[in-house]
């Protein structure tokens, strides 16, 4: 994947985020680039391992997938998934940072990180 096509999909992502949240009343996410490289770093490692596996942080949320679907199909899956709901909807997250990358075998692994 190109830096451009991923840098797309991060905005797509976080528009779809952004509107998920606008129907609900609950105020826009803003980009932190801490938590951008931090959900690049380990969507890449998923990648390269075709392993989906929530990393170990100590603040915040994650949000993972393996799924080849385009930002607003991400964030529809998310949407039917309890937790993963709570995490776009809760909030005291108001930072966010995401990426997806894509593995050998062609499947792209998602990661979102909310602080």
């Amino acid at each position: 994947m190109t830096i451009a096509f991923v840098l797309a999909l991060f905005f797509q992502v976080m528009d779809e985020h952004n509107i998920v949240r606008k129907e609900h009343g609950i105020e826009f996410f803003d980009i932190d680039f801490k938590l951008q490289d931090e959900a690049a770093k380990h969507a890449r490692w998923m990648a390269r391992n075709e392993s989906l596996v929530h990393s170990r942080i100590t603040y915040g949320a994650e949000n993972i997938a393996r799924a080849n679907v385009n930002p607003k199909g991400i964030l529809s899956l998310w949407m039917n998934s309890p937790g993963h709901r709570r995490n776009i909807l809760d909030k005291r997250y108001t930072k966010i940072g995401a990426a997806v990358y894509k593995s050998k075998s062609g499947r792209y692994y998602w990661c979102v990180r909310f602080k």
